[in-house]
């Protein structure tokens, strides 16, 4: 597969969101944030989801947030029971990010892939 194709250039949309589950996850989190917007093609946006965190898994998430030249990124914090673990956060995220993507203007990539 010729990779090279599926790179988009710096600043322009990509159209790609990523769901991050994280529990207890504060130490390495920002490293994980950093990663990804990173990534030769970053994610548009990215949604945290803190599930049931004894730590500052979310005030480093929302540090993250609020830096200069990060893509957007929302934060959202469980709280109480999740049976379903990392299952559990992914789907309440994917469920959010649909949710509010259907009313929002997200940037749409250029070009075909």
């Amino acid at each position: 597969m010729n990779t090279s194709t599926l790179a988009r250039p710096r600043g322009e949309p990509s159209g790609v969101a990523a769901v991050v589950p994280a529990r207890n996850e504060g130490a390495g989190l920002r490293a994980v944030l950093r990663s990804l917007a990173g990534q030769t093609t970053p994610p548009d946006w990215i949604v945290v989801v803190v599930n049931n965190s004894a730590d500052d898994t979310a005030d480093v998430a929302a540090g993250f947030a609020a830096e200069p030249g990060v893509p957007r990124t929302d934060v959202l914090e469980v709280r109480g029971r999740n049976f379903h673990r990392k299952a559990g956060a992914l789907n309440r995220g994917i469920t959010w990010l649909a949710g509010v993507a259907g009313n929002a203007e997200l940037p749409r990539p250029s070009g075909t892939w």
